[in-house]
């Protein structure tokens, strides 16, 4: 979890097929180790009962890594959603962009106020488009935050680039989704860097 909400990347030496030394095992093990010698004692029993069955789910050619990975970025997500249920209002952001296929997708985040007033602005995932119209998109933010079950009422923005597909008053997808929620208005984003 700490790892993937403050953006550290879990590489192991092997994954850059360098070996400083044999002790350099990569940023997840190393946050375990330091774990254990902080005083957890569940995860030193972890360790020193599964590494006698070889079952630890550390290693980089691990299989079941990239299903811990996920597990634990829908944890993440998950709190995501429930700090922005609970704020007041929340602004969507968006941006189309071809992953390394050349698939078309969409980068999802919001931004909302916690009650300290603190602004928080945070990637929620990716969707796949089956075209990039406005209507497709717009379908596909839509259905993307009913599926983590934001509440409409109180998205009160959407940020996105100013092409028109995106920007358009009336056939954009800004206006597509100002028909559902009237107090989501439109703001340009340049750069959707931190999402």
């Amino acid at each position: 979890m700490y790892v993937i909400y403050y953006s550290i990347f879990l590489r192991w030496a092997t994954d850059f097929n360098i070996l400083r030394n044999l002790y350099d095992l990569g940023v997840l093990v190393d946050l375990m180790k330091l774990q254990i010698v902080s005083g957890d004692t569940g995860l030193e029993m972890h360790f020193t009962k599964a590494s006698r069955q070889r079952a630890t789910y550390s290693s980089p050619r691990n299989p079941n890594k990239l299903v811990l990975v996920s597990l634990c970025g829908k944890v993440v997500r998950d709190k995501i959603v429930e700090a922005v249920r609970k704020a007041s209002v929340y602004s969507v952001l968006a941006d189309e962009t071809v992953d390394i296929s050349g698939k078309d997708q969409l980068s999802i985040g919001v931004r909302f106020c916690d009650k300290q007033r603190i602004v928080h602005e945070k990637f929620l995932g990716y969707t796949k488009l089956s075209a990039m119209d406005s209507k497709t998109i717009a379908g596909a933010i839509n259905s993307f935050l009913k599926e983590k079950d934001h509440d409409y009422s109180k998205c009160v923005g959407q940020g996105y680039d100013f092409c028109f597909t995106m920007a358009g008053k009336v056939n954009g997808v800004q206006g597509i989704l100002r028909n559902i929620s009237t107090k989501a208005l439109f703001f340009i984003v340049h750069a959707i860097d931190s999402i």
